[in-house]
């Protein structure tokens, strides 16, 4: 059990991750509706505070991206390593349930 706790551990951080890029892109969209609706309305000064938000919000999504990209290739890297490092159980296993499918469509 230590290994898939270790797994939901490394999960949690991701998801954090991803859901504050989410949020982050939202607030993007948000600013630049504000930006156009202050262009319309207001003098340059407000449009320029809107404008230095919006690209303070576009380099803060740009880092977390970059940072759940790499979390997803260092993920990708461990199964490749492990697949290679560990071939017979998983030929194992797929075996296994390529017979368990076998067994259960013969039935029908």
């Amino acid at each position: 059990m230590p290994a898939t706790s270790a797994r939901r551990n490394q999960t949690q951080p991701r998801n954090a991750i991803r859901t504050q890029a989410i949020s982050d892109f939202d607030d993007i969209i948000t600013k630049a509706q504000e930006m156009v609706k202050a262009s319309a309305d207001a003098g340059s000064e407000q449009v320029d505070e809107l404008r230095h938000g919006i690209e303070r919000q576009l380099k803060l999504a740009k880092t977390q991206l970059s940072d759940l990209e790499d979390n997803v290739l260092d993920t990708a890297r461990g199964a490749d390593r492990y697949v290679h490092e560990n071939p017979w159980p998983l030929i194992g296993a797929a075996a296994g349930i390529g017979v368990l499918v076998g067994v259960l469509v013969a039935r029908k």
